[in-house]
């Protein structure tokens, strides 16, 4: 089994960034490999100074992403989130309200943009072990998530230039 360690986050023009993800398969993807991988991306992001970081990011074509909020100078003082996995997400419903935040992308350098996404929507996601959760996520969570979940549909946030 190769072991998964330093990652590279790839930058924006890498064709790996414009794919659609496939999905994690739990019954034939090898789960050592998937727990390094989880294990490597979350030390990529804080060493980076992220919140969140996508598996295409690192050139890896599954859909899964990792989270996690603490304080940086990139971002200053938004709410905590622990440290959370998101394997084979789905948008089920999105909130109708909306907000404006300036977002940057550890793939765009020196790059923010000011979007406007739903401030809530409902969710379906598998955990490391496989197992399904659905909630409502709201606040900086929606957020971030939707901004993995752009990179899992070749989406960057300099393509809402266009």
């Amino acid at each position: 089994m190769r072991e998964i360690c330093d990652l590279k986050v790839l930058k924006e023009g890498a064709k790996e960034l414009q794919e659609v993800s496939t999905p994690w398969d739990f019954k034939n993807d090898d789960p050592n490999v998937l727990s390094n991988l989880i294990l490597s991306m979350k030390n990529t992001m804080r060493i980076e100074g992220g919140i969140g970081l996508a598996a295409p990011q690192v050139g890896v074509n599954k859909r899964l992403f990792v989270i996690e909020v603490r304080p940086n100078d990139r971002y200053g003082n938004l709410p905590s989130i622990p440290f959370e996995v998101f394997i084979n997400p789905v948008i089920l419903k999105f909130e109708r309200r909306t907000s404006d935040f300036e977002e940057g992308c550890l793939s765009v350098d020196n790059f923010r943009i000011i979007i406007n996404r739903p401030r809530g929507l409902w969710v379906r996601w598998q955990d490391q072990t496989g197992r399904f959760f659905r909630q409502k996520l709201t606040g900086v969570r929606a957020r971030v998530f939707q901004h993995e979940y752009d990179h899992l549909e070749g989406i960057l946030i300099s393509d809402y230039l266009i």
